[in-house]
């Protein structure tokens, strides 16, 4: 099943309608009460994300899946030119996206950075220690992607020999999205930058 398409910007536009879709997607797949409040959680982190993306940003989400695998998605495009452009272009290179707290936090320079181009999301991708170049999640198709479980696994393996390594897993031990999302998934298929929160229930 797959719910309608809600165009979602930075200013707040569409956001209700979104986590009403998630709402009803939650009731069609017969979730429990719990089950549906953390599913609408997720839904509340990816529109705190959207809001605290640079520029005028507009994307579409959706939620799908069956059997109580569900998916969170965000798709937009990665920008030719514009203001924006210049604006993430300039973060991606002067160092600042990596000053980026908080898991949420890293998810949306991630993605910014994929807006721009594949150079800058390789750069804070290597950045973060958690680059995947051609993705190897099967379904997915991307050419290049990010995934939080790959980042999980790389800060624990990282703890002991990199000073920031422990502020990256308090980061990740306090995050809802950490806590709750199976995989979060940002990447880049062609011309589409898309974003994937999962949760099986």
């Amino acid at each position: 099943m797959k719910t309608n398409v809600i165009r979602v910007d930075n200013e707040g536009n569409g956001m209700t309608e979104a986590l009403n879709e998630v709402e009803k997607f939650a009731a069609y797949q017969s979730l429990d009460g719990k089950q549906a409040l953390r599913l609408r959680l997720l839904g509340e982190e990816m529109m705190g994300l959207v809001r605290g993306i640079v520029g005028q940003f507009e994307a579409e989400f959706w939620a799908e899946g069956e059997n109580g695998k569900c998916e969170l998605w965000l798709e937009t495009h990665v920008l030719a030119a514009g203001e924006m452009r210049d604006e993430l272009l300039k973060l991606a290179t002067d160092g600042r996206n990596f000053a980026a707290r908080g898991v949420m936090g890293k998810v949306r320079c991630v993605l910014q950075s994929f807006l721009v181009s594949n150079a800058a999301a390789s750069e804070y991708l290597g950045g973060i220690g958690s680059a995947m170049a051609y993705g190897d999640v099967p379904g997915y198709g991307f050419d290049q992607m990010w995934s939080l479980c790959a980042y999980r696994n790389w800060v624990g393996k990282s703890i002991g020999s990199d000073a920031e390594a422990r502020e990256d897993w308090d980061e990740l031990e306090k995050s809802i999205v950490a806590k709750l999302a199976d995989e979060v998934l940002v990447g880049v298929c062609g011309q589409r930058v898309q974003l994937v929160i999962r949760k099986a229930f």
